[in-house]
C-alpha cells in the first residue's frame, strides 16, 4: 500500500472536483431526461426552470472541469515526475519523497533504475486501466444513447439553446471514451516494448525515449485512475510485479 506520496494532497483537490464534477454531471443529466419523460405533466414555467438550471449547471461543470485540468492535474503531476526522479537517481527535487509507491529499492540509482519504476508505473496503469474500461464504455453508451434521443426531442421543443448544450454534453462524454481509448492503447504500447526490452537490456536511449513517451501519455491523457480500484488490486499487482521482476532478472539490475 502506498504510506506518501508528495502528491497525494493536491491529487485529494483533483478527486474531490471530480466527484464534484460527477454529481453535476449525473444532475445535468437527470434534469434534462425531466421533459422527456414526464412532457404530459411539465408546463411552460417548468420547463423554463428545467432550462435555467441546464444554463447554470452546465457552465459549472465546465469551470470545474478546468480547475482541475488546467492547474490543480498539472501541478499534481509536476509533483509525481519529481519524485520519481529522486527515486530513480537519488537527486533531490522534491520536498518530500514517497515511501512504497516504487518497490525497486534494491536496484541501483541510475537510467536502469529510471527504466525499472517505468515498467512498474506502466504494468500499474496498463492494468488498472484494463478495469476501468468497462465502466467508460457503459456510461458513454448510456449517456449516447440518452442524449441521441433528447436531441431530437430538442429539436422539436427548443430549436436553439436546448440541443446545442445537448450536442456540446454528449460531446464532451464521448470525447472522454474517445481519450480514454488512446491513452489505453499507447500505455499498452509501452508495456509491449518494456516487456521485449527486459528480455535482454535496455540501452539508455530506450529507457529514455520510453519514460517521455509514457509521461506524454499521462500529461495528455489526465486519465484519473480509480482510487477505489488501485486499493482493491494494489496487492494483487504487488505480487504480479515482483513476479515479474524475477521472470526478467530485473533485481539488483
Amino acid at each position: 500500500m502506498v504510506k506518501e506520496v508528495p502528491q497525494k494532497k493536491t491529487f485529494d483537490y483533483v478527486l474531490q472536483l471530480n466527484s464534484i464534477g460527477s454529481f453535476l454531471t449525473w444532475s445535468i443529466f437527470v434534469i434534462s431526461l425531466t421533459p422527456l419523460l414526464l412532457s404530459a405533466f411539465v408546463d411552460f414555467g417548468i420547463s423554463d426552470l428545467i432550462n435555467w438550471l441546464l444554463l447554470i449547471l452546465i457552465p459549472s461543470d465546465f469551470i470545474i472541469g478546468m480547475i482541475k485540468t488546467h492547474y490543480l492535474m498539472p501541478k499534481a503531476e509536476k509533483k509525481r515526475r519529481y519524485d520519481a526522479l529522486d527515486n530513480s537517481f537519488g537527486s533531490a527535487f522534491s520536498l518530500q519523497n514517497s515511501k512504497e509507491y516504487f518497490t525497486n529499492d534494491e536496484v541501483e540509482f541510475g537510467i536502469n533504475k529510471l527504466g525499472v519504476n517505468l515498467f512498474q508505473n506502466v504494468f500499474y496503469t496498463t492494468r488498472l486501466s484494463d478495469k476501468m474500461m468497462t465502466s467508460y464504455i457503459v456510461k458513454s453508451s448510456i449517456f449516447g444513447v440518452v442524449f441521441f434521443i433528447m436531441a431530437i426531442y430538442g429539436l422539436k421543443n427548443s430549436p436553439i439553446m436546448l440541443p446545442i448544450f445537448q450536442f456540446l454534453f454528449s460531446a464532451v462524454i464521448f470525447g472522454d471514451l474517445v481519450k480514454f481509448l488512446l491513452f489505453h492503447r499507447e500505455n499498452n504500447r509501452i508495456l509491449d516494448e518494456l516487456i521485449v526490452g527486459f528480455q535482454t537490456e535496455l540501452n539508455k536511449t530506450t529507457i529514455l525515449k520510453e519514460y517521455l513517451d509514457y509521461e506524454t501519455n499521462i500529461s495528455w491523457g489526465q486519465i484519473l485512475i480509480c482510487d477505489k480500484l488501485f486499493d482493491k488490486y494494489d496487492k494483487t499487482l504487488e505480487g504480479e510485479w515482483q513476479k515479474l521482476k524475477q521472470k526478467f532478472n530485473i533485481n539488483g539490475k
